[in-house]
Parts: C-alpha cells; structure tokens; sequence
C-alpha cells in the first residue's frame, strides 16, 4: 500500500483487520513519514526532516 502525508510518502506492507471500523498507522510508517501523534488534538504532527533535528534525534 502506498502512503502520502503533506509532502512524505512511502510504501508499506498492511493487513486488512476486519473487527477494526478504522485505520490503523503502526509506528514504522509514522517513523519513516516523520510523522507524530498529537494525543490532545487527536491529529498527526509533521517533524522537521533536517540534518539538525530529525526524528532520530527525539528518541
């Protein structure tokens, strides 16, 4: 399956989970798309992807 968001984009492996009524974004493409959830507002945060802070150097 290929995801883009905002300007990333990646293509990942996915499973159809029939139970679920909605998507599920594990953590490889949200690392990969250097994205971050924002609990309180409930959306996903776009990181900077520059050589002085990327997503790496939050961990």
């Amino acid at each position: 399956m290929e995801l883009s968001i905002e300007e990333a984009r990646g293509t990942f492996d996915c499973l159809e989970l029939k139970e679920v009524p909605y998507a599920l974004l594990g953590v490889t493409p949200m690392e990969v798309l250097g994205l971050e959830p924002d609990l309180k507002n409930r959306k996903l945060r776009v990181l900077p992807m520059n050589p002085e802070q990327t997503y790496l150097s939050v961990l």
